[in-house]
């Protein structure tokens, strides 16, 4: 139980983050996606150190509070980047491309049948 308040501390600290970020980008560069640029890229790059740097000195509860709370409430496209490039740095190209293929079309798929869905409740 203790494990899980970590990851939603951290969660909250990250969702506040990605907040500020994207708020911050829309009023200097004029629209939210550079921010939601900024945020997957400085994400994935943070998650991608702590997990080769820091990875294996980190204690459990540290991991979880930082990698999976703060980065993940940050961002989580950096989860989805990092697990790729950890299949093809195994050399586990197949399973590399597959899921980068199938996270990419699948979501497109869950994010058009949600529209569809949406529109016809009403919205």
């Amino acid at each position: 139980m203790l494990k899980l308040l970590w990851v939603m501390l951290g969660g909250a600290v990250g969702s506040g983050a990605r907040y500020l970020v994207v708020v911050g980008a829309a009023r200097w560069l004029g629209h939210t996606y550079w921010g939601t640029l900024a945020v997957n890229l400085v994400g994935s790059f943070l998650l991608a150190l702590l997990a080769t740097a820091a990875g294996a000195s980190m204690t459990p509860t540290t991991r979880l509070a930082l990698m999976t709370g703060l980065l993940g409430g940050f961002t989580t496209y950096s989860n989805f980047n990092y697990e790729t490039l950890d299949f093809a740095w195994q050399g586990a190209w197949w399973n590399a491309a597959g899921y980068l293929g199938g996270t990419l079309l699948l979501c497109l798929l869950g994010g058009w049948l949600g529209i569809r869905v949406g529109q016809e409740l009403g919205g």
